[in-house]
């Protein structure tokens, strides 16, 4: 089963794209802040991260960078989430290693299609 960790720090967010995540047929770890998320991507091994930017200590922009440093998660894809939405704030996620960006609040369509570029799964929702 394709495995997605959620690294948000606020409870009500992270258990709505868990709920959202787990419709849509994923398996799906979870992550409380950006320190421990990076140690749920060593211990569970994700097919995918959605983490949130702006999070107190190791925030998600970080969390991409020492992902990407890392050779064993170097090419884990990285899905930014967050408030920010002016380019600026897009080009700077992408710039520390995410792969693409997914504007809060979102649809389950806007999930799903943020989804696509990364999942065999997604080709089964269609």
């Amino acid at each position: 089963m394709f495995k997605i960790l959620i690294i948000e720090d606020n409870d009500d967010n992270r258990d709505i794209l868990k709920h959202q995540l787990e419709y849509l047929g994923y398996e799906v770890v979870e992550a409380v802040d950006g320190l421990d998320g990076l140690n749920q991507v060593e211990k569970e091994k994700p097919d995918l991260v959605i983490v949130d930017v702006m999070m107190p200590g190791i925030d998600g922009k970080e969390v991409a960078r020492r992902l990407r440093a890392d050779s064993k998660t170097k090419d884990l894809p990285i899905i930014a989430a967050t408030v920010l939405f002016h380019t600026e704030d897009i080009y700077s996620c992408l710039a520390a290693g995410c792969n693409d960006v997914l504007s809060k609040p979102f649809t389950l369509q806007q999930l799903k299609d943020r989804l696509e570029k990364f999942s065999p799964l997604a080709d089964r929702q269609k």
